[in-house]
């Protein structure tokens, strides 16, 4: 007779991470990308999955698993969360009439940089949303690549197109961080990048000769 899988368990395999070994090479991508020394082992994985409630995880890997699953850990049973953790507080799905349409808005960033230059064939590759529109680990490592290419575009070729495309990247993080809602953890990671985009923004306008709207972009680092 087959075992009825937890809800933990069903929002692991649902973004493919079907074994503890796929669980565990996710956890500790996310892990290094939020900054958070944590690691995890098999046993910690099947516990978390088998046990009904799940074992509570200390405050870093819970933080862990909030980002890269894209659903507030209390929600998928663990029912004591760590000291420190933001339950309720933080809410991870859009508000009430917004949405995070994340092939829309990759497409729009990726094939604008596809048409002025040669951009690697890992950013074509589009990471389907969460149920709910969850913005989570796998949006920020995508915008993360496409400020990466900026660089790499303005390193080749230089020039107005890469200005646009800077200022339009810039834009789309702003408008991620003021339409929808996120882990903490992923919220730090949006303002860093914000302010990185906004400096390459800035250094574009400066080699323009265009002072005024360098200041400007560089007063929002």
């Amino acid at each position: 007779m087959a075992v009825e899988m937890t809800l933990f368990e069903q929002a692991c395999t649902a973004q493919g991470l079907d074994s503890p070994s796929k669980f565990i090479r996710r956890f500790e991508d996310t892990a290094e990308l939020l900054g958070e020394p944590v690691t995890v082992t098999t046993r910690h994985v099947r516990r978390w999955w088998r046990e009904i409630p799940p074992p509570t995880p200390r405050i870093r890997a819970w933080r862990v698993i909030h980002a890269m699953l894209g659903v507030d850990p209390i929600e998928l049973g663990f029912l004591n969360p760590p000291l420190g953790a933001t339950v309720g507080g933080a809410p991870l799905f859009p508000q009430e009439g917004t949405s995070v349409d994340r092939r829309a808005f990759l497409a729009d960033s990726i094939g604008a940089a596809t048409a002025a230059a040669a951009i690697p064939p890992s950013l074509n590759r589009l990471t389907p949303p969460g149920s709910q529109g969850a913005v989570g680990t796998a949006h920020l490592i995508e915008l993360r690549e496409g400020l990466r290419s900026l660089y790499h575009l303005d390193n080749a070729y230089g020039g107005g197109d890469v200005r646009s495309l800077a200022v339009r990247h810039l834009r789309r993080v702003q408008r991620i961080i003021n339409t929808s809602r996120y882990p903490e953890t992923i919220g730090r990671q949006l303002q860093l990048l914000v302010g990185e985009t906004a400096e390459h923004c800035a250094w574009l306008y400066y080699d323009a000769d265009d002072q005024d709207s360098a200041r400007r972009y560089w007063g929002r680092r």
